[in-house]
């Protein structure tokens, strides 16, 4: 059976069928195990907001969601969302309400600057690039030949930072996942420095092979991110880039080299680490529960958990057993 799935993924990544089959051939388990902590999340989170001084916390929790391949957002952030927290989104995702007061859309293209680019766009709509197609690199995989782009437009371009406060909740979110085609690192370098204040989980997919001419590839977006003190507290190789969202022990190899990498701002296993109070300690584990990183947070809650009231100590510990109950099931 395994052969056959393999050549199934040769030929028809990343075309949609090919989301369709790997859903399908996805292990009972993994399914499950998933399922049980999507419902444990949510029990949580209904527990801790019944505290007024929680509900402000989640209330200012902001969220940020970069590139249309994220258009199957993790279900913890949607029950963020649920509970009050802010998300800012490109436009193109589908799994946001337009309309929803604690949603703001991105229309503009986001890279290092004010600017005019030309801006490539492909057949699928998630290849789309300020950087070109590299077509002679994508004609060496049969399920990628087809995909060329059709259509080059002048766009103007914005960095971040450059976006008013009407367009984005603010310009210190406290998580950010990011998938834009080769666009990553301009992002970060058009971040000022304000934007890492809080930033305190990033996720960011990015290319360990030349998919797009003169792109950053991964070492180029990790040393940056390093050199602004971000630590990397997970990496993934995937098997198709649209599900970055792995679990941490997964065995899947990536046939077209894409990386996930999660990085923190904080050391979780150092003492002195800069988390003052209990909203960044919650932040923090709020970030970490999007990525399903729960061994970072068992071990960072038993080192930290002085910062925690008494009731949201209980509340975490009640998580844990229940965590650890289904891991070894």
């Amino acid at each position: 059976m395994t052969k056959y799935i393999n050549r199934i993924q040769k030929y028809f990544y990343p075309l949609d069928i090919y989301f369709l089959i790997s859903d399908y051939f996805k292990s009972k388990h993994q399914r499950l195990l998933q399922k049980k902590l999507d419902k444990i999340n949510q029990i949580f989170l209904n527990q801790i907001s019944k505290y007024e001084n929680i509900k402000k916390i989640i209330s200012d929790y902001h969220m940020i969601n970069l590139g249309v391949a994220y258009q199957r957002i993790p279900i913890f952030e949607k029950q963020l969302i649920q509970k009050g927290a802010k998300v800012t989104v490109m436009d193109g995702m589908e799994d946001f309400v337009a309309s929803d007061k604690n949603i703001k859309t991105i229309t503009q293209v986001i890279s290092n600057k004010k600017n005019k680019e030309k801006f490539y766009i492909t057949e699928r709509q998630d290849s789309s690039s300020l950087f070109k197609l590299n077509e002679k690199f994508y004609s060496k995989y049969p399920g990628l030949k087809d995909i060329k782009h059709f259509k080059e437009v002048e766009v103007e371009t914005l960095s971040i930072s450059d976006l008013s406060n009407e367009e984005i909740h603010n310009h210190e979110p406290n998580y950010i996942q990011m998938q834009i085609c080769g666009g990553e690192l301009l992002t970060f370098k058009g971040a000022h420095e304000s934007f890492y204040n809080k930033l305190s989980i990033i996720s960011v997919s990015t290319h360990l092979k030349p998919y797009f001419i003169n792109a950053p590839l991964a070492d180029e977006v990790d040393n940056y991110l390093k050199n602004l003190d971000y630590k990397k507290i997970g990496e993934n190789k995937i098997n198709f880039s649209h599900n970055i969202h792995v679990f941490p022990h997964s065995n899947n190899i990536s046939r077209f080299e894409d990386g996930a990498q999660k990085l923190s701002n904080y050391n979780l296993y150092a003492k002195n680490n800069r988390i003052r109070n209990q909203k960044e300690f919650l932040y923090l584990i709020f970030g970490l529960m999007i990525e399903y990183l729960y061994s970072d947070i068992w071990d960072y809650f038993e080192l930290h958990n002085d910062l925690l009231d008494k009731e949201i100590k209980n509340e975490l510990d009640n998580l844990f057993i229940k965590l650890r109950k289904i891991y070894k099931e």
